[in-house]
């Protein structure tokens, strides 16, 4: 714990011996401060309320004690399970890394091939500060993102006829990206044109 934080030690510790109905002198205030004060004050406060609803305490427990009630507070604790988002089917993730691929060749060769991509894409940090700008604030256009869509429909397609397919081979798989990409390319150069 924080010195700051002692004020508020001082009254978890007052309420911890008022509920084992003992005085709280400052000398127990200090010797509790010196045997705890390496526990976290959200711990101590849990260990307290925890010592609070026991009944087999009859006298204020030792800071030795309080520690121990502390590791049982943390054994209790269930860890949710991770959440790492939505699951992604084996197609739809290859599907993601291949539009990714995709995009990043594309805007490579020709930074406005869809239109006014996000500065913050092609800018250095160095460069975003000297514009006072913020990385997070900008977007691209809506000209960019309706064509990016374009090019989402198409990698939604993609995976969708693999899915469907009887163990499509690595030559189908890139020949339908090549098939679907281009004619989601020619329908962006035809609304770049427009």
């Amino acid at each position: 714990m924080l010195n700051i934080e002692r004020p508020e030690f001082d009254k978890q510790l007052a309420i911890l011996c008022a509920g084992l109905d003992v005085p709280c002198t400052d000398e127990r205030k200090e010797a509790y401060w010196k045997g705890l004060n390496r526990m976290s004050l959200p711990l101590f406060t849990r260990a307290v309320e925890q010592i609070l609803s026991e009944e087999n305490w009859t006298k204020v427990p030792k800071p030795g004690q309080i520690w121990e009630a502390s590791r049982r507070l943390r054994a209790q604790v269930v860890t949710p399970p991770k959440d790492d988002g939505p699951q992604l089917d084996p197609w739809e993730r290859a599907a993601n890394h291949h539009l990714l691929a995709h995009i990043v060749r594309r805007t490579h060769a020709a930074p406005k091939c869809y239109g006014e991509g996000a500065l913050a894409m092609r800018a250095t940090q160095f460069e975003l500060d000297a514009l006072g700008l913020d990385r997070h604030a900008l977007d691209a256009s809506p000209n960019f993102l309706a064509n990016v869509e374009s090019l989402k429909e198409a990698k939604r397609a993609w995976a969708a006829f693999m899915r469907a397919a009887t163990g499509p081979t690595p030559e189908l798989q890139q020949a339908t990206w090549i098939e679907l990409m281009a004619d989601a390319e020619r329908m962006i150069a035809q609304r770049m044109r427009a």
